[in-house]
C-alpha cells in the first residue's frame, strides 16, 4: 500500500467506511495534517458516526489508528488488531473492529431507537 498516494488511500478508507457502516455516517468527511513527502505520508480523516460519536483515523508511516474524539484534548484510542497498512493490511477486519469498539461504547436503547442494532 505504500504504492499508493495519500489521496488513493483516503478515498479505500472512506469507500470502506461507507461500506461498513451505511447510514450511520453523518455529514461526510473531512481531512487535517495532509503531508505526501516522499519519506513521510500522514493524514488524518475525521467524520461523525451514529450522529453521537466523532471519530479520527490516523495514518502516519504505515501506522493506521481510530480513536473516539471526546473533545478535542480527550481521544479514547480503539483497540484494533490491524495496525500498520502494508500489504497485508485487511481494511475489512479494521473496519468491522472498529464499528464494534465504536457500538461497544453507545447504549443498545440508542442503537435500538434508531434502528441499527
Amino acid at each position: 500500500m505504500q504504492d499508493k498516494t495519500v489521496d488513493e488511500m483516503i478515498d479505500i478508507l472512506i469507500s470502506s467506511l461507507e461500506k461498513h457502516f451505511e447510514n450511520r455516517i453523518k455529514g461526510g468527511f473531512s481531512t487535517e495534517n495532509i503531508n505526501e513527502d516522499e519519506n513521510h505520508k500522514e493524514f488524518q480523516l475525521l467524520f461523525n458516526v451514529y450522529d453521537y460519536y466523532w471519530i479520527r483515523i490516523g495514518y502516519e508511516k504505515c501506522y493506521i489508528g481510530a480513536c473516539i474524539l471526546y473533545s478535542q484534548n480527550t481521544p479514547v484510542f480503539l483497540d484494533l488488531s490491524q495496525k500498520y497498512w502494508e500489504d497485508d493490511f485487511d481494511i475489512d477486519l479494521f473496519m468491522e473492529e472498529m464499528k464494534k469498539e465504536i457500538e461497544l461504547r453507545i447504549l443498545d436503547k440508542y442503537l435500538k431507537a434508531k434502528g441499527w442494532l
